[in-house]
């Protein structure tokens, strides 16, 4: 009876996300149409707000004025008008917009940013979710009944003085999920508001464990293998905690979190000794073993995650990959249309899209396109013109188009246009690194653990240097193999990398490997000066200030 309900619920929820999908499919038919709309009416609501007035909203009739009017801007030229929004002066930026939240961005690579979140933005990013669902429970409709292992953030960590709430917005808008949905994660929807990412890891596996899991979802790949890891890590105390019905959670749960963990924990001795036997037999306790039903992940699937994709296999087996879109602090960007790709359809009814081609960035006048001048195969940055009030906001991401859904684009991101490392013109990017790692690590069966590659300092040889940690110990003359195969993988990828190498003037690549768990720990120390938070944060596979490494406090196992 329970699950005829649900059911209906369900049906009635698709009819309704089925509207939104019909007119984001005649969004696409006419990109530039209803782009130039919507940059209209975002101009005419905000036109008598404090930035409007400052740079002319109501003389904008066209793209060109739009374009001559504001520059291409970054985080700072919205940063005072933004603290004016956090004080409560609402119309700094907007009119006739309340102000949800702040949603803060992630803190991988600076100090975090506040991006206002009004109803309008909300109502849109909610929109995107809603399509995303659909099509996957549409494709694989078991999955939406069945339970779930999520990651989400937090949605409320601060508040401004004015009393508005910054945290995630992913967190408040899974609280904002229908009941039906939320009752199939295995934790409740505010735990993420009072328990850290390695808490969550513990209390998914403490009650997933129960549980016949279908799916795995988080934003970061990274954060997925983190979860995957701990089985085996902590086999025989789950296991225990599981025959007693006992649990070791440490994390300051309130009061109705405490009670519904104590509801969850009951002693299953029979699922005790499935799992013993699994871990006796094998030695690890895989996602893939304790949950063979388990078949889908959502997940980001493009640029430098795709090195932790490659690992998802060994962990949860054959299971379906589906990217969960492009998706910054600032906007949505693309919605996935299939499996197992990183490429989305451009979201043209939830921003205004313009491209700069990557060798026109640098330009003092460089070329600015709409969404219907791009060419397949070729690369871009991102401006974004957004319901969060940013104009011509410059994201730093750069993407690829790969194909097209009626006359949209469909793009997969490949870096951000800061991660780029040229001592000699040679321009090695970010996610030629990652598939150049990728290619290494298929080839060579190398089990590699994280990495970064750093730039050489002014008084050392002129030789990227590859810090690596590897499952397995290897001695220094099979280090200095996998360090020649590894140098020519990168040339494979970059033809400029590959003829500085030959030419002489950058020396062989150095492979460094360190301690297990040495960039783990850097990784906090990161998000500790930047304030972010672990679950969005994305490890940085190229490091072009050595500097920032200084404190990774290890000594070389070999080199």
């Amino acid at each position: 009876m329970l699950n005829l309900i649900f059911s209906m619920i369900g049906s009635f929820l698709a009819r309704k996300v089925g509207q939104q999908r019909m007119a984001f499919h005649q969004a696409t038919m006419r990109p530039r149409e209803s782009q130039q709309a919507f940059l209209k009416e975002l101009l005419a609501a905000h036109a008598d707000s404090a930035f409007g007035k400052d740079h002319f909203f109501r003389e904008i009739q066209t793209a060109a004025d739009f374009q001559k009017r504001l520059p291409i801007a970054e985080y700072e030229n919205f940063a005072p008008y933004i603290e004016r929004v956090k004080a409560g002066e609402t119309t700094a930026m907007f009119c006739n917009e309340q102000i949800v939240m702040f949603n803060l961005t992630s803190g991988t690579s600076s100090t975090r940013k506040f991006i206002p979140v009004t109803n309008r933005y909300l109502s849109d990013y909610r929109r995107g979710w809603s399509m995303w669902g659909l099509q996957t429970f549409e494709k694989y409709p078991q999955l939406f009944l069945q339970p779930k292992v999520s990651f989400g953030s937090a949605s409320k960590e601060s508040v401004t003085s004015a009393g508005i709430p910054c945290g995630s917005l992913s967190g408040l808008t899974v609280k904002m999920n229908p009941a039906v949905v939320r009752s199939t994660y295995c934790l409740p929807a505010d735990t993420a508001d009072h328990a850290d990412a390695f808490a969550r890891c513990y209390l998914n596996w403490r009650i997933g464990i129960q549980r016949n899991l279908g799916m795995g979802v988080a934003p970061n790949p990274g954060l997925l293998l983190q979860f995957a890891r701990y089985g085996t890590e902590n086999a025989e105390c789950l296991i225990r905690e599981l025959h007693d019905g006992t649990h070791s959670c440490t994390a300051a749960l309130p009061r109705h979190l405490q009670n519904w963990l104590k509801r969850q924990i009951r002693p299953n001795r029979k699922r005790a000794r499935e799992l013993e036997q699994i871990f006796t037999r094998q030695m690890t306790l895989h996602p893939k073993d304790v949950w063979p039903q388990l078949k889908l992940i959502a997940c980001w699937l493009g640029g430098p995650t795709r090195a932790y994709i490659s690992q998802i296999p060994e962990y949860f087996g054959d299971v379906t990959l589906r990217d969960i879109g492009l998706i910054s602090s600032e906007s949505r960007i693309s919605l996935p249309k299939e499996d197992n790709t990183p490429a989305g359809i451009l979201d043209v009814t939830s921003a205004y899209f313009e491209f700069v081609p990557v060798d026109e960035m640098d330009s003092s006048n460089p070329v600015v396109l709409d969404a219907a001048e791009l060419e397949t195969g070729k690369e871009y940055y991102i401006l974004l013109t957004t319901t969060s009030g940013l104009y011509r906001y410059n994201i730093h991401d750069v993407v690829r188009v790969v194909d097209w859904h009626e006359k949209t684009p469909m793009i997969e991101f490949l870096h951000k246009g800061s991660r780029i490392a040229n001592l000699f013109g040679e321009k090695l990017t970010e996610s030629q690194i990652v598939k150049a790692v990728t290619t290494f690590v298929q080839s060579t069966a190398t089990p590699l653990g994280d990495f970064s590659l750093t730039m050489p300092l002014p008084h050392e040889p002129m030789a990227y240097r590859f810090y690596a940690e590897m499952r397995d110990a290897f001695s220094s003359d099979s280090i200095a193999t996998l360090a020649r195969q590894l140098d020519e993988s990168l040339g494979e990828q970059n033809y400029l990398y590959r003829r500085k190498r030959v030419e002489g003037l950058l020396h062989p690549l150095e492979l460094i490997v360190i301690p297990q768990g040495a960039w783990r720990a850097w990784d906090l120390r990161q998000l500790a000066r930047n304030g972010g938070t672990m679950d969005q944060y994305k490890h940085p596979f190229l490091i072009t200030n050595r500097s920032l490494i200084d404190d990774l406090q290890v000594e070389p196992v070999s080199s």
